[in-house]
């Protein structure tokens, strides 16, 4: 571990001051650099130099405007993580997930949670993300994915399945770390819009409802073998 404690973006020294469109002030964490461009807009860069987002003149959140498979999908999923790591969602990534690469950061963060157990009898929720659905919108963009479902299943399904390795092997780090701490642990992803659903029922059921059942009885299982081994349980 770094002689430096990782404290996951609290101290004056991980924020710096910025002015948003609307002329108020506000923070940005010292890691988050987007560049200011000569029209007034901002673009935000992946670590390889890659334009990844841009934010408009006068607007308050970037878009997304560089898609890894926008072309097709790749033979294979060796290199999903480069992938991903050039989807705005994941390279602008919220604390404490912004320091994954730290040394020390898996310690660091069941210490912090234990603190915040220690001070509130309130319940613990931990992100966890686990997206499929909006996974293959960041990467394909949404309306080439919205087509795929229907027309190339299963080449969805690949990579739905290349998806679940990496988030079943997060939701294990995740669990053996604050497993026994947290009280919820959340999955986020966008399945429909304010007007209904993205896909029928039939097409959910079929490619996502069992990868979400997975990752909930991944959960369900950790939580059930906590409990087991519990003294007097």
């Amino acid at each position: 571990m770094n002689s430096r404690e990782i404290v996951f973006d609290v101290t004056e020294a991980d924020w710096y001051p910025v002015k948003l469109s609307d002329g108020s002030e506000a923070l940005y964490p010292a890691a988050y650099r987007p560049k200011q461009m000569p029209d007034g807009s901002y673009w935000y860069h992946a670590q390889n130099g890659l334009h990844i987002a841009t934010m408009p003149l006068g607007a308050t959140f970037f878009d997304q405007v560089y898609f890894p498979y926008l072309d097709d999908y790749p033979n294979d999923f060796r290199r999903l993580d480069d992938a991903m790591n050039a989807v705005l969602w994941q390279a602008m990534v919220h604390s404490p997930w912004n320091h994954t690469q730290d040394d020390g950061f898996w310690e660091t963060l069941r210490k912090n949670t234990l603190r915040l157990r220690s001070q509130t009898n309130r319940a613990l929720v931990i992100v966890c993300g686990c997206n499929l659905f909006e996974w293959g919108t960041f990467l394909r963009r949404i309306d080439n994915f919205l087509m795929d479902i229907y027309s190339v299943p299963d080449e969805v399904e690949y990579l739905l399945d290349a998806l679940m390795e990496r988030h079943l092997a997060t939701l294990e780090k995740v669990c053996d770390t604050v497993g026994d701490i947290v009280d919820i642990l959340r999955f986020g992803d966008d399945l429909g819009m304010d007007s209904g659903p993205f896909m029928s029922p039939e097409i959910y059921q079929k490619l996502f409802k069992p990868r979400h059942t997975k990752l909930n009885e991944y959960v369900h299982f950790f939580q059930r073998r906590r409990l087991c081994i519990q003294p007097g349980a």
